[in-house]
């Protein structure tokens, strides 16, 4: 039957420190436990609807997850691995996004808790092997290539570079690696037009019109980059000043 559940006992700044399975009202009582129950608020349901077995694995990568005091390997007090009768179970990208959506309540103290907690872990070469042969299967090679950030991600990791100094190594191998690149005629131009603040390429009236309008109506630059094969420097300056790219 479906009657049982996955659990938490949440500390005070809501980070977990007990995971453990049951059903009925066994999360709510003490039972002559090693650890105490937390008041009622702290308690939380992570998963429900499954069978004992289905709780037992949940259990055990839960526990995985954020690892345990006793050994070193995370944060919670639970003594052994859990999943009894689980041994060989494997986390499944979906236990994987249960667990992160579990963690969507946690507060930023509790999250970077959890965070310091897993760091300097290292994945075994097998598991890194696995996820690139994964990958390389769903997608044919990196998920992200060709993916033009949106300009509201771009101007994110902007912020988040913006006063950062590079090391003079990082500097020198950036530098390696575009030399001998060749640049697209667009991305040239568009390079040349902003260094000498000069418009030497026009587009007809319709066309930066129609452009406007997608704007407006909510397609991101990236998106009117890709369609229209136009600098997205360019796209922006065109929204900017419609008229000085215009075919008059």
């Amino acid at each position: 039957m479906n009657n049982y559940y996955v659990y938490m006992y949440l500390r005070e700044d809501g980070t977990p420190y007990y995971v453990g399975k049951g059903k009925a009202n066994r999360a709510y009582v003490n039972h002559k436990r090693r650890v105490r129950v937390p008041p009622i608020e702290q308690i939380k349901i992570v998963l429900t609807n499954l069978t004992e077995e289905q709780a037992f694995a949940n259990e055990k990568d839960f526990i995985a997850w954020y690892g345990r005091k006793d050994n070193n390997t995370g944060i919670l007090r639970n003594l052994t691995d859990g999943g009894e009768g689980a041994s060989g179970h494997v986390i499944t990208e979906e236990t994987k996004n249960k667990m992160r959506k579990s963690a969507k309540g946690f507060t930023p103290e509790a999250r970077e808790k959890i965070r310091i907690s897993l760091t300097g872990k290292k994945q075994s070469t097998s598991t890194i092997e696995k996820r690139k042969l994964t990958i390389l299967e769903k997608f044919g090679g990196s998920p992200n290539k060709g993916i033009t950030p949106s300009d509201e991600v771009r101007a994110k990791i902007s912020k988040n570079l913006t006063g950062k100094k590079q090391s003079q190594s990082t500097i020198e191998k950036r530098v390696l690696s575009n030399t001998g690149k060749k640049r697209s005629k667009e991305f040239r131009q568009a390079a040349s037009d902003r260094q000498i603040g000069i418009i030497k390429v026009k587009y007809s009236v319709e066309l930066v019109e129609t452009i406007i309008r997608e704007c407006e109506s909510g397609m991101a630059k990236s998106a009117l980059h890709r369609k229209y094969n136009i600098d997205r420097n360019r796209i922006r300056e065109i929204i900017k000043t419609p008229d000085a790219y215009k075919v008059q």
